[in-house]
């Protein structure tokens, strides 16, 4: 059983708020603690405010939700089709409540995180 980390900054309750899921409140709380490592290994030392961490770690803990609990971009009802939103290798573009978290980071950390450094070698 996944327990909610001590200092995590949003709940259970918050998160379904936003996003409606039928997982668990052990994999809502492992996605909610997932999002709070992320917040505070990145974010916590890039002078946002308090409020606006508390704010993206609730969407990147609903990004995280979305992940697990994939949302249907189209459905047909002919042939039975569903489409979900977003792509693995889109990372937080991936679900709208990661996009969000990405817009509301305006020092752009979460933005450049995955992307490759460029390298250059002098001969």
């Amino acid at each position: 059983m996944t327990s909610l980390v001590a200092d995590a900054r949003v709940t259970v309750a918050q998160v379904t708020e936003i996003i409606s899921t039928k997982l668990s409140v052990e994999t809502i709380n492992a996605c909610i603690n997932t999002a709070h490592y992320l917040v505070d290994a990145k974010l916590a030392s890039t002078g946002l405010g308090a409020d606006l961490l508390n704010t993206i770690e609730l969407w990147l803990s609903a990004h995280f939700v979305a992940i697990r609990d994939p949302r249907a971009e189209s459905e047909s009802v002919a042939e039975y089709s569903v489409k979900f939103q977003g792509r693995t290798d889109m990372g937080l573009k991936a679900t709208t409540y990661g996009q969000q978290a990405l817009a509301l980071d305006y020092t752009g950390t979460l933005a450049s995180m995955g992307l490759q450094k460029a390298t250059l070698n002098m001969i």
